[in-house]
């Protein structure tokens, strides 16, 4: 709870009979909520307050880390595609033999 009352107070609000809340003027000038915007409610990790985004800002959010995402997921390509590369081919650069479909390779060992 400490870190809430570690922000700035900007009013309080009481929920009316139908769950409505007023969002405080100087809160909404301070995040530039307008009327007529989405805001998005979340539970806190706590579980003991709500957190308000405006739906804008996930959307912003989302759209970040899916591009984000899709980096990583290129650049992971990217370095498999380079390991292989670099595993199917010997210090000589010649290519190691391969047995042919059904052909065992010798490994020193009996048959078990």
């Amino acid at each position: 709870m400490s870190h809430i009352l570690r922000g700035k107070f900007c009013g309080a609000a009481t929920v009316g009979e139908r769950g409505q809340i007023v969002i405080p003027a100087e809160a909404r000038k301070a995040y530039g909520i307008d009327i007529g915007d989405k805001v998005m409610v979340f539970l806190s990790h706590h579980g003991n307050s709500l957190i308000l985004v405006k739906a804008d800002q996930v959307t912003r959010m989302l759209s970040d880390t899916i591009t984000q995402l899709g980096r990583i997921i290129e650049e992971s390509s990217r370095d498999e595609t380079d390991k292989s590369r670099c595993d199917s081919a010997t210090p000589e650069g010649r290519s190691e033999k391969t047995s042919a479909p059904g052909e065992l390779k010798q490994t020193g060992r009996q048959p078990e």
